[in-house]
């Protein structure tokens, strides 16, 4: 179950609101990315590390992990997250056969936490193939997660209603590696207060670009 609030002073916390949203303006580069269902592309190499929030060491021994929200646009038929994933062989052995999966789906209280976390299992969609990774080595991969917005689970909070992304990533080498990598992240707006947590996305304020998106690990 995830849960989103925001500090108040002398009082308990309670489920965030999200203060009025301005139209941002379009992410530069943003023809880059690919959409990730289905569309395989080759990594480039890294030149842009990662936020600290966004890496986790994975399961996989010497594979770090890292997903970067870049921005997420609503319209009436999707919501869709444009992202960055690095991919850093941290081991000593060389890892071929790199395939990674992914997806976007929503957070909410009525689904079993379980079932939200990206597992060894289920169905993620193929989004990338890397075809090694020398130890030391680290690409990035760009692309597109889109989840129907019939899908989309709204949470209702007196007239907002409200969006609760969630990030997915599976991580398999055929050659090197000791498992499967997995990766589960929390997307949501920046706070406009210092120290300040996420903010979720407000669905009933119609179609929009959101760029100041951020990440935090949450598997």
């Amino acid at each position: 179950m995830v849960f989103w609030r925001r500090r108040g002073r002398g009082r308990e916390h309670h489920p965030a609101l999200v203060p009025l949203i301005e139209r941002p303006r379009p992410l530069r580069g943003a023809g880059e990315a690919k959409p990730g269902t289905g569309d395989l592309q080759k990594p480039s190499p890294s030149t842009n590390p990662p936020p600290p929030d966004a890496v986790a060491e994975t399961a996989d021994e010497g594979l770090s992990l890292a997903l970067e929200a870049r921005q997420l646009s609503i319209t009436l038929t999707s919501a869709t997250l444009a992202y960055r994933v690095t991919l850093s062989n941290n081991g000593k052995k060389r890892l071929k056969g790199i395939k990674v999966s992914g997806d976007l789906t929503s957070a909410h209280s009525s689904v079993p936490r379980d079932e939200q976390l990206a597992g060894p299992a289920g169905e993620l969609a193929p989004c990338h193939e890397i075809a090694a990774l020398a130890p030391g080595e680290t690409a990035q991969v760009t692309g597109e997660f889109r989840l129907p917005f019939a899908l989309i689970q709204p949470i209702r909070k007196d007239a907002a209603v409200l969006f609760v992304p969630l990030a997915r990533l599976r991580v398999v080498a055929a050659e090197g590696g000791n498992g499967t990598a997995l990766l589960t992240a929390l997307v949501g707006q920046r706070s406009r207060e210092p120290g300040g947590g996420l903010q979720p996305f407000r669905l009933d304020r119609g179609p929009r670009i959101y760029r100041e998106v951020t990440q935090r690990i949450f598997s």
